[in-house]
């Protein structure tokens, strides 16, 4: 996957924007995973409810971390690699959490 955020004028408004919707995304799924519909029925969907539960705490702190440094103008070769990373996490988070909800649904 290519970068997210490139060398061109960055327009951090946009950006903060785009993290403060995956934050919310990241609530959503967080309930979703909580919810008694995702139960983890034996050990191993279990574990995965655990590391994925983990991987979104861990991901919405280090999202408030990079926000921060947005709102205090950081202009920062890390700050891009950073927010390219937030999004290349997120997405793979989207991923598990899509994989899991389809190999626990009963209806299927």
């Amino acid at each position: 996957m290519g970068e997210l955020v490139t060398n061109t004028p960055i327009d951090y408004h946009q950006l903060v924007l785009k993290i403060e919707r995956h934050q919310s995304m990241l609530h959503n799924f967080s309930e979703k995973l909580g919810s008694y519909t995702c139960e983890p029925t034996d050990y191993q969907c279990f574990t995965q409810v655990s590391d994925l539960k983990y991987n979104i705490r861990e991901l919405l702190e280090d999202q408030q971390g990079v926000l921060a440094a947005i709102r205090n103008k950081a202009n920062d070769l890390n700050l891009v690699k950073a927010i390219n990373e937030l999004f290349e996490r997120f997405g793979r988070i989207e991923q598990q959490i899509a994989a899991y909800l389809i190999a626990t649904n009963p209806y299927q």
